[in-house]
């Protein structure tokens, strides 16, 4: 039904303001086809995960620099066939468990995973996630924080956790092009934040190079992650996320 209105609202459009409709579909395709090459989407997720440098892990005196790691979710996998139809954490979700597992194994500090189930019943992201983190690397989450559906809660629900036991000073693992707006909200909950950005997407092409000029899925998807981030802060700051 829904469809069929949204079909018969541009035949009217179309009928009542051809030249307009006729641009607006030129516009239309000229912003797919822009934002669907790695030359502009890769100079663009850029800007957004080099506001954070990436984390040391060699560096001396880091375990010094926090108390604690929080590793936000990234989502599941509904159903997974090749786990018996159980929900478990997303490709992206287990990168971020890995990384935060390298930065404890250096450092010792105890893990909080984050996320609720905003979209789906069933076990928690944050629950989840400390399953994989036990069944596939052999670590314990001390925590987790269960209730969030989003970073800004997060950050609150998890200071709610971290703070009675004096622990302000964390390690932030998230994909670097949602560090920017994640550090934000956790800072404004109450933390001290060392970002400990990865996934970098800006890795994954070269902006130089003559085939970053065709079109191509991954621009589209890298683009897509951009608008994302950014309206994402817009919206924070707009309702006082941050």
């Amino acid at each position: 039904m829904q469809f069929s209105h949204a079909r018969a609202g541009c035949r009217f459009f179309r009928g009542r303001r051809p030249r307009l409709s006729r641009a607006l579909g030129a516009l239309s395709f000229a912003g797919l086809w822009l934002f669907s090459l790695g030359g502009v989407s890769i100079p663009l997720i850029d800007r957004l995960e080099s506001r954070d440098p990436a984390l040391r892990l060699d560096a001396p005196g880091l375990a010094l620099r926090a108390d604690a790691i929080v590793v936000l979710g990234a989502g599941r996998s509904i159903a997974a066939r090749d786990y018996n139809g159980r929900d478990v954490v997303s490709p992206a979700g287990f990168l971020r468990l890995r990384y935060a597992v390298d930065i404890q194994r250096r450092t010792q500090k105890p893990i909080l995973t984050t996320g609720g189930a905003p979209d789906h019943p069933g076990p928690s992201e944050a629950r989840l996630m400390a399953d994989a983190l036990w069944e596939s690397f052999g670590t314990r989450a001390r925590w987790m924080e269960e209730r969030s559906d989003n970073t800004s809660e997060d950050a609150r629900y998890s200071f709610q956790i971290l703070a009675p036991g004096g622990i302000r000073k964390i390690f932030l693992v998230t994909h670097a092009a949602h560090m920017a707006r994640a550090r934000r909200a956790f800072e404004n909950a109450g933390f001290e934040v060392v970002p400990a950005p990865m996934g970098y997407l800006s890795d994954r092409g070269n902006s130089g190079s003559i085939l970053s000029w065709i079109p191509s899925a991954m621009g589209v998807e890298i683009s897509s992650i951009y608008f994302h981030e950014t309206i994402g802060a817009l919206w924070y700051r707009l309702t006082g996320a941050y």
